[in-house]
């Protein structure tokens, strides 16, 4: 996501205006359950990541290691993500991602597991709202 960062920046404070103080944006390097974890500042500060309380949604801005992987990174793979959105969804969570790629691109497991969501300037709180919320209504 190194390509993206000036968009995942606009994406954060859009949502902080959407959302104030109930965001709490964490970073994290390919998936946020590999050893490194999560944290808001530098990542020697990160901690194992913990969900969100139930009834919630879980905000993911990340490729889903569709991109081209750098040299030096090793990019999450597809179970990995299946895995943790499972999990979130055992808990009553809804995994949301917002992707700089088309929805297509992910594959049917994730799409099935995740409302994802390409991200570009016309993207409404709407377009984003509306799928979360029928998750929510409807447990699987």
């Amino acid at each position: 996501m190194r390509p993206f960062h000036a968009d995942r920046a606009d994406v954060v404070r859009a949502a902080r205006r959407l959302l104030g103080t109930r965001l709490r944006p964490m970073l994290f390097k390919q998936i946020p359950t590999r050893s490194l974890g999560t944290g808001a500042g530098p990542v020697w500060t990160w901690m194992p990541y913990r969900p969100p309380a139930r009834r919630r949604a879980a905000v993911f801005v990340t490729d889903l290691g569709l991109a081209t992987p750098l040299p030096d990174e090793l990019p999450a793979a597809e179970y990995e993500w299946a895995e943790l959105f499972a999990d979130l969804r055992s808990r009553g969570v809804v995994p949301v991602v917002l992707s700089p790629y088309r929805p297509e691109r992910a594959s049917a497991r994730l799409r099935r597991r995740a409302v994802i969501v390409q991200w570009d300037r016309g993207l409404t709180e709407r377009a984003v709202r509306q799928p979360v919320r029928a998750r929510l209504r409807r447990p699987r």
